[in-house]
């Protein structure tokens, strides 16, 4: 059934590559995600098909750990910049921890993503 489902809304399978231009986002999201997708190697990071967001927002994740994750959004951003919410897995049962970024640059925010995702379990 997932199948289906990703047939009428555009979203990738779990673990599939994704053409940001597929999904239902908005240009300015869709435009910044093909930017930082650039400098990002592609077996680091994964678009998060299942979670539901707003049109200007995208969840990416890591593809050997879905706790791993950042929320990229450009509602509330200068033109050109972004917002990052970086999701850290639990330690020690405790919750999970947050860091929370904006006007980021795509630039910068390549960087962050990298160091969050491409250095996991370093």
């Amino acid at each position: 059934m997932l199948w289906l489902q990703s047939f009428f809304d555009n979203t990738p399978a779990p673990g599939e590559p994704v053409n940001p231009w597929s999904l239902r986002k908005s240009p300015r999201i869709k435009s910044l995600l093909i930017r930082v997708a650039a400098q990002l190697d592609d077996a680091h990071w994964r678009v998060d098909a299942s979670a539901r967001t707003n049109p200007d927002g995208i969840y990416l994740t890591h593809p050997a750990d879905t706790a791993l994750r950042a929320y990229l959004h450009v509602h509330g951003q200068q033109a050109g910049r972004a917002g990052l919410h970086l999701e850290f897995p639990p330690v020690d049962g405790q919750g999970p921890t947050y860091e929370t970024y904006e006007d980021l640059t795509p630039a910068r925010l390549g960087d962050m993503l990298a160091a969050h995702f491409c250095t996991a379990g370093v």
